[in-house]
């Protein structure tokens, strides 16, 4: 950029953002993330369009690339012959995410472990998703240690904790044992404050759709 002629206010603040998450370390991946690799793995030797059903994660990947204020201005639309279409919400956000596209691709085709996609493309267009006040994904710890579950859903868990007494280790009997319990509290949770059941894998899902992401992905 020419120094002579600062960027607006706006492009500031995008030009940090990105900065911000490429310097950062990255994490372990997000649970819906590490649900969707785990969902679509078998997919995506059996099925005969793999390259397409593996170009349609970026999709889901986007977010977690750019981060949470780039995304809120922005929205993964689709993905054809590996070119990614991004919408945007003004033409400051096209201009610097287009300088920043190197290495969000680059960034994008680690996550998808090839180089899957070979181009984005950013348009100025109205954004699908509605800017509301969103419900967390996840309550705090304590809250969700007093969830009660339905007499099906213990049921449910009970023939999980049953099946770990294949585990030897005591140790990682009782922590899987725990994992269980917490994840059938979160689900209770998610579907009391209004999430749906996928009619599919029947996993809990925040989204318009009778299925959810994953399955409409793989679908």
């Amino acid at each position: 950029m020419n120094p002579q002629n600062p960027p607006p206010k706006e492009a500031k603040a995008v030009e940090e953002s990105l900065l911000y998450r490429f310097q950062e370390r990255k994490g372990p991946l997000s649970p819906l993330l590490s649900q969707a690799m785990r969902s679509v793995s078998s997919a995506l030797h059996n099925n005969e369009d793999s390259e397409k059903l593996q170009e349609n994660l970026a999709v889901l990947y986007w977010e977690r690339v750019v981060g949470n204020q780039a995304a809120e201005a922005t929205e993964a639309d689709s993905v054809n012959g590996g070119v990614l279409f991004v919408n945007t919400k003004s033409s400051v956000w096209s201009h610097e995410l287009t300088l920043y596209k190197p290495r969000i691709l680059a960034e994008l085709n680690r996550f998808l472990g090839k180089a899957c996609i070979t181009d984005i493309r950013f348009r100025v267009r109205k954004l699908k998703k509605e800017k509301v006040v969103v419900i967390p994904d996840t309550p705090p710890l304590e809250e969700l240690k007093t969830v009660v579950l339905d007499p099906s859903e213990r049921g449910e868990l009970r023939t999980q904790l049953e099946e770990l007494i294949y585990i030897p280790e005591d140790a990682v009997r009782e922590k899987i044992a725990h994992r269980l319990m917490l994840d059938a509290k979160l689900r209770h949770w998610r579907i009391a404050h209004g999430w749906k059941v996928c009619t599919r894998c029947h996993t809990a899902h925040n989204t318009e759709y009778r299925l959810c992401p994953i399955c409409r992905l793989c679908s």
